[in-house]
């Protein structure tokens, strides 16, 4: 469910030390982008296949999955085994939010980013 589009940029931070900071383009379902676009949702948990850090700016884009997969109904529960394909068929809706990461919680190949609006 994610693009490769990453950018990175480097800044300073009130000590003077330099922190590099990236730009992520991600994919993000409808039922989720919504939850993240209204507030509700305000963490992002996902598969650790780039290397988010703390201060990063998600630039989440709705993604409508096509959903011809007949294990749909549980999708979100296969993603990755094979069983479900809908995460690379579809399109973007043109619906995006920007969100920064504020915390990370990683377990075993996965990432857990706490979001904000601010940076």
């Amino acid at each position: 469910m994610t693009d490769a589009n990453v950018n990175a940029e480097t800044s300073s931070v009130g000590s003077g030390e330099l922190v590099s900071r990236k730009s992520h383009e991600i994919k993000c379902w409808p039922e989720y982008f919504e939850k993240i676009a209204d507030g509700t949702k305000t963490f992002e948990c996902r598969e650790d296949n780039r290397t988010y850090g703390v201060g990063d700016e998600l630039n989440i884009r709705e993604w409508e999955p096509l959903r011809q997969d007949p294990h749909c109904e549980v999708h979100h529960y296969h993603m990755g085994d094979g069983h479900c394909t809908c995460y690379e068929k579809g399109s973007y809706t043109g619906k995006q939010v920007v969100r920064y990461v504020t915390y990370l919680g990683l377990r075993e190949g996965y990432v857990c980013m706490a979001l904000s609006a601010n940076q």
